[in-house]
Formats: structure tokens, sequence, C-alpha cells
């Protein structure tokens, strides 16, 4: 007889369509935990077993294990962190003899940072999807990364930190450069 915890590929579960991993948000970004983990789902044993689950909360478990469930705990915290408020990046001119001069292009979509150590080169950034770039009204030499994703919004950032980096000198001494000064969620001023 057909067991009704099992689902036809044998999967615990029923095969009735619970336990997908993949979801639709709804903005059509989808979220596979097994590709995004990369370790073993955790499957909570019966009483008796080697992991317990009290109160919704898994007490003891491999090391490899509770890290994955750490790991997609943040994963789900910055989902929602990032849809109801947004993550913002702020990012600093840093010069000693040329000035730094840089222009939001495309609307708000991408960056041109001229003069960087008084070289002639213009060197362009675009941001990645979903992320936009403005320059700060009231800190001087300060431009402002939103987003929805912190993954993209960090590796925007990272974009424009590496477009800015000094060749052939020491730099213990030539500092220059646009580097992050502050990091997280959106807050309202």
């Amino acid at each position: 007889e057909d067991d009704p915890g099992v689902g036809d590929d044998g999967d615990p579960g029923g095969g009735d369509g619970e336990g997908v991993d993949e979801d639709d948000h709804g903005d059509g970004a989808a979220w596979n935990a097994d590709s995004q983990l990369q370790a073993p789902q955790p499957r909570l044993p019966a009483a008796g077993g080697r992991a317990e689950a009290q109160g919704g909360r898994l007490v003891r478990g491999t090391r490899k294990t509770m890290a994955a469930i750490r790991t997609a705990i943040s994963h789900v915290q910055n989902l929602i962190t990032g849809v109801t408020k947004g993550f913002r990046y702020k990012m600093r001119f840093v010069y000693a003899h040329f000035p730094i001069n840089a222009s939001i292009t495309a609307a708000n979509r991408g960056i041109e940072i001229r003069n960087f150590l008084g070289e002639k080169k213009v060197r362009k950034v675009d941001m990645l999807d979903g992320v936009t770039i403005l320059r700060s009204e009231k800190v001087k030499d300060e431009i402002v990364l939103d987003g929805n994703d912190i993954e993209l919004v960090s590796r925007s950032a990272a974009l424009i930190n590496q477009k800015c980096h000094v060749k052939n000198k020491d730099i213990r001494k030539f500092l220059d450069g646009i580097y992050v000064s502050d990091k997280g969620a959106i807050k309202e001023e």
C-alpha cells in the first residue's frame, strides 16, 4: 500500500507540492535554498534522534547543519529588510591633491569618475539591476547607493571602489580612492 507520507518519487512530503524550495516573491526573483546554501537541507528526525525541535527551534545538530540553517535565516532576514526598508551604502571620495569629479549618469543608474590622481581617463561604472546612485546633498564628496538586494548594492559599491585603485605607486602613501563609509538598512531621516 502507498504510504501517505511519501510522494511518488520517494521524497518525504507526500508529493503534494509541499517542501518545494523555489518560491516566487512577486517581483520575479526566485530564491532556491538548495542552490544558494550548498549544504544538505536539515531533516528533523523523530523524537529521540540526534536533533530535536523544541518550540520551533533546532536545539542540537551538526555544525554544518547549524551553519546552513543560520545562513538560510540570514538570507530570509535580508530579503525581508530589503523589501520593507531597503539597503543603503554611503561612499566618500578620498584625495590628497587632485579632486575627484564624479557625475551621475543614465537616470541614476551609472557614474563617471574623472580626474582621479589627475588622470585624463574617464572611469565609467554601471550599477547592477535595482541599484540607484545619488549624490549626497548634505555631505561634500559623498555618493549614496540604494537598493532592495544587499548583494547587488554591495557589489555595485565594490565595482566603484575597484575602479579607483592606485597603480604603480606606494599605496601606503597614495590613499586616494572612493571608499564605503557607511552601510546598512535605510533609516528614516
